[in-house]
């Protein structure tokens, strides 16, 4: 439809959404009298004008191809969105290109408001004014359909809709050339039943700062940091409009407006004072006002007093994507029963399912009031290939709340929240929410990465509540996450931040400061980064052994202190101290317990580590039963049996292999075959392979691991991936006589290595020396060839041609040129002029000559 055209109207359309800012002009005043019917074209009430610097959107084309298509439609959108502007426009539109005979604009705050206004529509055109309300509007929709208006084009638009039930009996009819637009905030499925949704979303970005300049007038001044903050507010049209009045009204830029905002309350961030009745001098009601009444809204629906609740725990969370199961996990669920004064009875299966009902009754009650959204990621149950299958989808149903409404809930919480300790009931509940939901999802990666998001922004509102009356369990839960999914660096970083709070908090000596400088060094240790982690666990010794609590905790740093320490190069010594732990985990708890197994089997493996193949293997072989028994099919039992197999490799490697090839399946199918440790099982098998003689299958294997490491790890330094790269690169050198192959692969591993350990690590340094040893042939060859000419040169060549007399690759030929030119042995030349050649910037063909020194 374009603006002009005689194109019957579709016959109703409702738009969903609305500011409630805009009444019906004039006043009705009933009389009895008939009077003469108006002359169509009409219009009756005000569709309100555009707002200054209006943007066109893509709803504004939605909603005109729905006018057009002749069918329902519901417009949605959060409050804020410009839902009422998107009515106005097509009003205006059909209105100015002459495409409609009668335009009625009524707010429809309530049933009683609907009727005036048909009333008062139904004076007009019929001339008869009734003085009870219902008939008029009665007259009027009778009006409407009745044979003689055939080829009437009408458009009705009901603004503001705040309650489905208020059109009960008052929608106008479904007839050809008319069109009815309902806003609303809701979207009940008796409101969007058979009528297409058309949702109203925040600006574009380039649309935020079109709508900024315009309103700010092109003042390039006041426009510093626009787009910044535009992001800032969630580019959402209401809040815009409002920030560029307060920066007109206040004289300064966007980004002093950013600072404030940064700083200020949002009801400190209103361009005027408000009204009695809380509107701004323009009529609209400030951004945050406009939340708190759709929040009122729902928490007065079924079931009443959960909604307002549940939205202050997902404020605490991450707005872009909370699992729906953080928002039905038990201690949630006893958290809304308590803020309704009931209790959850954890021992009643049917009470704690109606309450779970409840709750998402609740997350479907903010849906309604378009407060937040709910978005199904993929098919419950479907995994990327290679990661775990199986258990509960938690990625795949996740919640979304613009961080507005977020921001204003929890300044209506800290406000409205009778004193600190409720305001930390409400953080600790959002916190073992989290926790739940954690422990419902597992291993799979898709959803421990969106807790893990919705886990730090908990930490960064909660501030010191988590610290109180100690350290919150989520606190230590994030880390341990980073570290179980490979991201082993950010681990440790994460934990040697977590101390200091700690320490900040609780003091020094606390022991959940200890803790976290425990977890530190477990996480320096799984990076590779042996020696300092055995000197925090020093560090940390006196305070355990002095300290009261937990003998299990102390235990299993010793252990943890004792695996750190054969790591970094005392095998004898690990094994010493885990002997001792044998002892005393079969004293506390008896030999079979599985604390005792897997001390057992820790003291196997430093065994082996100290020469001990044989007693290591022995060790093993009677532990897997019992690992078996008490663990059954599981990550330990897998554990064990690799450690089995890995032994048996050391004295047959081909038997080995045989036993890695069996566990390799079984480890992908519970873990995922990208987890860590399944990828540090394909590297032992290749290394078995290798040894068993089966040199190229080794090397196809590791090559195709470093890659599959590279591209599936969450760290580019894993101690996998490295561990990969230097099995390859000894491979191709040692095995294959490859000198460029395997300088490629450890350059890659010198770098990782440099990173992950640092530059002094002893295992950087190893690698730097082999890499040198590589270096100084391919130098010695090149020195030889030029030897090997006739006369003193010059000898004419290129970069590939040198590569292939060298047997080495272009890369490495330049480098070993550029570092034979360095130190005076060779003097390259093009055109006679010796010198006059970079050799790190020849391409492959390109000739020169190469001239002894």
């Amino acid at each position: 439809m374009t603006a002009g055209r005689d194109d019957p109207l579709p016959r109703a359309v409702a738009l969903h959404g609305g500011s409630g800012d805009i009444n019906v002009a004039g006043r009705l005043d009933i009389r009895r009298a008939p009077r003469v019917p108006v002359t169509l074209p009409h219009r009756v009430g005000n569709a309100p004008a555009p707002v200054a610097a209006r943007q066109e959107r893509a709803a504004d084309g939605r909603l005109w191809d729905a006018v057009a298509a002749g069918g329902a439609a519901v417009v949605a959108g959060l409050g804020g969105v410009g839902k009422t502007q998107v009515a106005a426009a097509l009003a205006h539109r059909l209105w100015a290109g002459g495409a409609l005979d009668l335009l009625v604009w009524v707010s429809a705050t309530s049933a009683r408001a609907v009727r005036a206004g048909y009333a008062l529509a139904a004076a007009d055109v019929t001339g008869v004014e009734d003085e009870d309300d219902r008939d008029g509007a009665d007259r009027f929709l009778n009006w409407l359909q009745a044979p003689g208006q055939a080829g009437l084009r009408w458009l009705v638009v009901l603004d503001d809709v705040g309650d489905p039930a208020d059109l009960a009996g008052w929608w106008p009819p479904v007839r050809a050339g008319g069109a009815t637009v309902v806003t609303s905030r809701r979207r009940d499925h008796d409101l969007t039943d058979g009528r297409a949704l058309v949702d109203v979303e925040a600006f574009t970005p380039a649309q935020a700062v079109d709508f900024l300049t315009a309103r700010l007038r092109g003042d390039a001044r006041r426009l510093v940091d626009a787009g910044p903050m535009a992001a800032d507010l969630g580019f959402l049209p209401l809040a815009l409009d409002q920030a560029a009045g307060y920066i007109g009204n206040r004289g300064i830029d966007c980004r002093a407006y950013r600072r404030r905002f940064a700083q200020r309350a949002l009801d400190e961030l209103a361009p005027t004072g408000v009204d009695p009745a809380g509107r701004l001098a323009n009529g609209q009601h400030p951004v945050a006002v406009t939340w708190r009444l759709s929040v009122e809204a729902a928490d007065d629906l079924d079931p009443v007093g959960l909604a307002l609740p549940l939205l202050r725990v997902a404020a605490l969370l991450d707005g872009s994507g909370i699992p729906r199961a953080v928002l039905t996990s038990a201690p949630l669920l006893r958290y809304l029963a308590a803020q309704a004064g009931r209790e959850v009875d954890g021992d009643d299966p049917a009470a704690a399912g109606r309450w779970a009902e409840d709750a998402a009754d609740a997350v479907e009650n903010l849906r309604l009031l378009s407060l937040l959204t709910v978005d199904a990621t993929g098919p419950a149950g479907r995994r990327p290939d290679g990661e775990r299958p199986g258990g509960p989808d938690i990625a795949g149903d996740v919640v979304r709340v613009h961080a507005l409404v977020q921001r204003a809930t929890r300044e209506a919480a800290r406000r409205d929240l009778p004193g600190a300790q409720t305001w930390r009931q409400l953080v600790h509940a959002a916190a073992d929410a989290v926790l739940a939901a954690a422990d419902r999802a597992g291993r799979d990666p898709r959803a421990q990465e969106i807790l893990r998001g919705n886990a730090r922004t908990l930490i960064a509102h909660g501030g010191g509540d988590l610290w109180v009356p100690d350290g919150h369990r989520l606190l230590y839960g994030l880390g341990g996450s980073l570290r179980e999914s490979g991201r082993v660096a950010a681990a440790a970083d994460y934990f040697r931040e977590l101390a200091d709070t700690a320490a900040r908090y609780l003091g020094p000596d606390h022991p959940d400061t200890h803790l976290a400088r425990g977890k530190y060094a477990r996480c320096l240790d799984a990076a590779g980064r042996h020696a300092p982690a055995a000197a925090e666990y020093d560090r940390l010794a006196p305070h355990r052994r002095g300290a009261p609590g937990d003998d299990d905790q102390k235990l299993v740093a010793q252990a943890n202190r004792a695996t750190a320490i054969g790591s970094a190069g005392d095998p004898k010594a690990a094994l010493r101290i885990f002997t001792g732990l044998v002892r005393s985990r079969t004293r506390l708890h008896g030999p079979h317990d599985p604390r005792t197994l897997v001390t057992r089997a820790n003291q196997a493996r430093w065994r082996g580590e100290t020469g001990d193949q044989v007693g290591a293997l022995r060790a093993y072989d009677e532990l897997v039963p019992l690992f078996e028994r008490t663990f059954g099919p599981s990550e330990q039992t897998l554990w064990v049996y690799g450690q089995q197999a890995t032994w048996r490799g050391e004295l047959d490697p081909a038997a080995g292999v045989a036993d890695l090839a069996r566990l390799l399946p079984a480890q992908s199918a519970l873990l995922g075959a990208h987890d860590p440790s399944t990828l540090l099982t394909r590297h032992n098998l290749a290394g078995l392979k290798g040894r068993a003689g089966k040199v190229d299958e080794a090397v196809g294997d590791l090559a195709d691991l470093v890659a599959d490491c590279e591209r599936h790890l969450a760290e580019p330094d894993h101690p996998v991936t490295l561990m990969a790269r230097s099995s390859l690169a000894q491979y191709l050198l040692l095995d294959r006589g490859d000198g460029p192959g395997a300088y490629r692969v450890l350059r890659d591993l010198v770098n990782g290595q440099t990173r992950a350990l640092g530059a002094d690590a002893p295992a950087t340094a190893r690698t730097a020396k082999v890499l040198t040893r590589i270096e100084d042939e391919y130098r010695r060859r090149l020195t030889a060839w030029v030897g090997a000419r006739t006369g003193p040169g010059p000898h004419h060549t290129t970069v590939a041609r040198l590569a292939s007399d060298i047997r080495a690759d272009a890369d490495l030929t330049r480098r070993a040129l550029t570092r034979l030119v360095d130190t005076g042995k060779l003097r390259l030349a093009r055109g006679g002029q010796a010198g006059a050649v970079d050799p790190s910037a020849l391409t492959d063909h390109a000739r020169f000559q190469v001239v002894a020194a």
